[in-house]
């Protein structure tokens, strides 16, 4: 995972369009995680992963090479192959059931749209990429989408056989710790094959509901991490979790002010704050669902590459869950550590 990953933390908030209407969870269906299997989803996401590699793309699919060049002038148009105007895409695909529907709906995305004061092209260049995957969406139903069908399936049952039935604790166990709440509606999930790094992505849509999109390259109690760490994000940005009577600050408010007032940098407190949600969701995978769980951090190296905060958030953190410390204390010594270590820069 790039550095950039762990500057992912729910930045996709505010360009999104509409989901599609979700009904609430009702007393009899507890459901939080609503898994999804779209191969109009799958070759985008395919797509914007070759336009991310600055490899000449390898495909069998007569277009797939115009496909992957029309991704890369959105990249471009964009600002990068993670900003949140390719958020306005994934919210209309997610009424796509085939590309047909997404020349359609990306034809109706405005001409441009602003975003950190610059002025950005989106239509033009959606028309572009959507007419491509138009062209190559009957090919790869008969190559590529074979073979990721089946990845996705099978990630899809082992979430399906093994993180659902454990779902309900497994939230209240990261809403408690997190002073986080749960879900209100269920959280939609898509399961593709192949993305661009970081691999799993949240968006924050206008109309409240969310959408996330998850890689299933990772196995077995990697991807219950993966799915569980998205659900934090999903927790952590859902629109008035801290407003009304009564309410409180979550866990990431309460340490991001605690780091600011210790003069941490803006940059240590969004990589405190992340760390902790790896810390977070891989505890619950050990204590729910799998006691030999390695921890995502350490297996992708990000615990390694951050060595000058993880000491004082990961380990911590979990002496905090193991209950030998009090919350208190754990966010005491998180932010005397990280401050030490900004000092000493």
């Amino acid at each position: 995972m790039k550095n950039r990953s762990i500057l992912l933390v729910a930045l996709l908030l505010f360009l999104a369009g509409s989901l599609s209407a979700q009904k609430p969870i009702s007393k009899g269906d507890q459901s939080h995680l609503d898994l999804k299997i779209s191969p109009v989803f799958d070759l985008y996401y395919l797509l914007r992963k070759h336009a991310d590699d600055d490899s000449n793309p390898k495909s069998n699919v007569t277009g797939f090479e115009e496909a992957v060049n029309a991704t890369r002038q959105l990249q471009k148009d964009f600002g990068g192959a993670i900003t949140p105007i390719w958020s306005l895409l994934d919210a209309h695909l997610v009424n796509c059931k085939n590309t047909r529907d997404v020349v359609r709906l990306f034809s109706e995305l405005p001409e441009t749209i602003k975003f950190r004061g610059k002025e950005h092209p989106v239509r033009e260049g959606a028309i572009r990429l959507a007419k491509a995957m138009n062209a190559i969406e009957p090919q790869f139903h008969k190559s590529e989408w074979r073979l990721h069908k089946k990845m996705i399936q099978k990630a899809a049952s082992n979430i399906t056989g093994t993180l659902k039935p454990k779902e309900k604790e497994s939230i209240a166990y990261i809403s408690k710790h997190l002073d986080l709440p749960e879900p209100r509606k269920p959280i939609s999930i898509y399961l593709v094959a192949e993305s661009p790094s970081p691999g799993a992505f949240t968006f924050f849509l206008k109309d409240g509901g969310t959408l996330v999109v998850i890689n299933v390259k990772n196995e077995g109690s990697l991807l219950y991490e993966s799915v569980l760490h998205e659900v934090i994000h999903v927790l952590e940005g859902m629109p008035g979790r801290e407003t009304g009577p009564g309410a409180k600050k979550s866990v990431f408010t309460e340490l991001s002010e605690r780091l600011q007032k210790a003069g941490v940098s803006e940059r240590d407190r969004g990589f405190a704050g992340h760390l902790l949600v790896f810390a977070q969701a891989a505890a619950t995978v050990k204590n729910f669902l799998d006691p030999n769980h390695k921890p995502y951090g350490e297996v992708k190296t990000v615990y390694a590459r951050l060595s000058h905060l993880s000491p004082f958030v990961v380990l911590i953190w979990n002496q905090y869950l193991e209950g030998k410390i009090s919350r208190e204390l754990a966010l005491t010594r998180i932010v005397e550590g990280t401050a030490k270590k900004e000092i000493e820069k």
